[in-house]
């Protein structure tokens, strides 16, 4: 099946959220300056108000790190040429970066939470995202392990091969080969930090690319 556009509000706060500014070095040791400016002498006209101190700067680039590290994704490169500017329009240029860095950050992280608390919403927008019914995959979790976010229901099959797990009871090989398949199959994919067996929105995001791919044999509930 063909897979629906992602929302373009979604895809442009998740491409902020990765995407590296066009940056060159400077002159001096781990400075960054935009690509468009040639030196530090033809600066943009970024800032018109008071100075932007360092421990502004340094509380944008932590938002924004940490918000990254809590969503799966790996620390951005960081210079501290700003620290040492005079350039009233560089480190505003440099504050104004990590604010955008870290607003698109939160947005995505509040996103994914709240459907991460919520079973039926995760399915609903895994289902979409696959183009698949949200209503079978609604009543295949109904009839597997239950539609309740904070209720992990563990399945009967012995290890190794099991237990199954959560909400659309995934073995712990099939989730493992499933899950890689959907979070390679579409750019960008969701959070890495959701890609884990006990996430209502790995399971369904995982769940609806096998729906959409004529797997669902896989599963054996009744609503299946």
């Amino acid at each position: 099946m063909t897979r629906r556009l992602v929302p373009a509000a979604l895809v442009a706060a998740i491409a902020a959220l990765l995407a590296f500014a066009a940056l060159r070095p400077a002159d001096s040791p781990g400075r960054l300056i935009p690509a468009s400016v040639v030196s530090e002498t033809t600066p943009v006209d970024y800032n018109d108000g008071p100075p932007i101190s360092n421990a502004q700067i340094d509380r944008e680039i932590e938002r924004t790190q940490a918000c990254r590290q809590f969503l799966g994704y790996r620390r951005l490169p960081q210079g501290n040429g700003w620290r040492t500017s005079p350039g009233r329009d560089y480190r505003a240029w440099v504050y104004q970066r990590w604010r955008t860095r870290a607003q698109a950050c939160a947005e995505v992280r509040a996103t994914f939470e709240a459907r991460d608390r919520d079973v039926r919403k995760a399915i609903r927008w895994a289902a979409q995202e696959w183009d698949v019914s949200a209503v079978w995959l609604t009543a295949c979790a109904a009839s597997e392990g239950g539609l309740d976010a904070t209720r992990i229901v563990y399945g009967a099959e012995p290890p190794p091969t099991g237990p199954d797990t959560g909400w659309f009871q995934f073995l712990p090989g099939t989730w493992a080969w499933m899950s890689n398949e959907a979070w390679k199959a579409t750019e960008p994919s969701p959070p890495p930090r959701y890609r884990r067996i006990l996430s209502p929105v790995g399971q369904a995001y995982t769940a609806a690319w096998a729906f959409s791919h004529g797997l669902s044999y896989h599963w054996f509930g009744r609503g299946c």
